[in-house]
């Protein structure tokens, strides 16, 4: 469960970039944020994932494990593929399980390159694999789609989608495409008006 309330939060030079939010959602439930560039979108994903420090208002969670997958997906670039997705959960399962899960996203073989060996999309593919690996109870993703081709959209949705659905998982979700919001059947949240 998520419980937000953000009276402010704020950008470099104490410029306020969000105002007045709250969200409150429990297990399971799916929810995109929408808004115009520039409003705060991503700002509320990094609160709720305890990176943003800069705001005023509180965030209660239970005892969750969260996960966020940042639009320019944060591998880490003198990690090989199979490290980075196996980084947040080391020792804990085995190389075979993330190299399952590689190949079920459409990554096998490429689990000895780096990151910078690999197009956009398969970038965003490692580092949904990294966060479905973590387990985590609520996943926040952030534009986590937008280099994917339809195919290979459809096909990590239909993985996200079986995941949430398995572990009873909640999603927010920062996404532009309609497509990606309708797939996963998530309620709208409009930031900013």
């Amino acid at each position: 469960m998520i419980n937000l309330n953000i009276k402010k939060a704020f950008y470099a030079k104490n410029e306020i970039i969000v105002e007045n939010f709250s969200l409150k959602c429990d297990n399971g439930e799916r929810i995109c944020i929408k808004g115009r560039s520039g409003i705060g979108k991503t700002t509320i994903l990094k609160i709720i994932a305890g990176i943003h420090k800069g705001y005023e208002g509180e965030i209660l969670l239970d005892d969750s494990k969260v996960a966020y997958m940042p639009q320019n997906t944060g591998l880490l670039p003198w990690k090989k593929v199979i490290k980075n997705v196996m980084l947040l959960k080391r020792g804990t399962k085995k190389r075979e399980s993330a190299l399952e899960l590689l190949k079920k996203i459409g990554l096998e073989g490429l689990e000895k390159r780096y990151p910078m060996q690999l197009s956009g999309g398969q970038r965003q593919r490692v580092a949904l694999a990294q966060a479905l690996f973590f387990e985590p109870t609520i996943l926040l993703l952030d534009e986590s789609f937008s280099a994917l081709d339809g195919d290979t959209k459809a096909s990590a949705l239909a993985i996200l989608d079986e995941y949430l659905k398995r572990f009873n998982a909640t999603l927010i979700l920062v996404s532009h495409t309609d497509f990606e919001v309708e797939y996963l059947n998530c309620k709208v949240i409009e930031v900013g008006g």
